[in-house]
């Protein structure tokens, strides 16, 4: 597909996503930004079939928006097919393409809501996650290492470097790029584990004695 007609088809699918989308969530809000990475991974790939293909997929994300009222299912919805959208794509594309997927991959996982970004800190994230990707050449190991580093304290913005120097000293792993999947089916809710992982690991129950305020007022009455 020709570049125009990319670039057409992107302008007019995340136009559809603005339009569509409820403004309920900021993952809702934030569907155009993700049909347009969608839409970069899609036009990435070596053939025009798959073009088409993958172009389906990336205007499938839109149709949750409109069929599930549902929040929980709706985000559900979002990160299955974006999963098999960029999966796909990546699938198809040759080689030496796949560092965009490596990109779009952590702007999908980690920056969404962007209002939530600290860009500098991701700024690094992204970094590292690229030279884990130069060391070990698999988008899925990238894309993972950058899942899990968490942006404070300041020095664990290290760990996507210490990881791409012990790759670069290890064998190449082959990791089957379909796998990108299983971290993306869950992206609607990646950006809070992201950020917060220290922290939402160490997540605590309420104490026993804490009760809704809804059940106070209900007794009251």
């Amino acid at each position: 597909m020709r570049l125009r007609d990319s670039l057409l088809f992107a302008v007019v699918a995340a136009a559809a996503a603005f339009v569509i989308a409820p403004n309920t969530t900021p993952i809702d809000r934030a569907l155009p930004f993700v049909v347009l990475v969608l839409t970069v991974c899609c036009f990435t790939t070596e053939t025009q079939r798959t073009q088409s293909l993958c172009a389906l997929c990336a205007s499938v994300v839109i149709l949750p928006a409109i069929l599930f009222p549902d929040e929980h299912t709706r985000l559900l919805a979002y990160g299955v097919v974006t999963a098999i959208t960029f999966a796909v794509a990546l699938v198809n594309a040759p080689d030496e393409r796949h560092i965009v997927f490596a990109v779009c991959g952590v702007l999908l996982l980690r920056w969404i809501p962007l209002s939530n970004v600290v860009v500098w800190r991701e700024l690094i994230v992204l970094v590292g996650a690229l030279a884990v990707f130069a060391a070990s050449r698999s988008v899925v190991l990238a894309i993972a290492v950058a899942l899990f580093t968490p942006v404070f304290p300041a020095r664990a913005l290290m760990i996507p470097f210490v990881v791409a120097l012990i790759f670069a000293f290890l064998p190449k792993i082959r990791i089957p790029e379909i796998a990108t999947a299983a971290l993306l089916v869950m992206w609607p809710w990646s950006g809070i584990i992201a950020r917060a992982m220290p922290a939402f690991l160490r997540a605590e129950r309420p104490p026993e004695a804490s009760r809704p305020v809804c059940r106070d007022f209900a007794r009251e009455r």
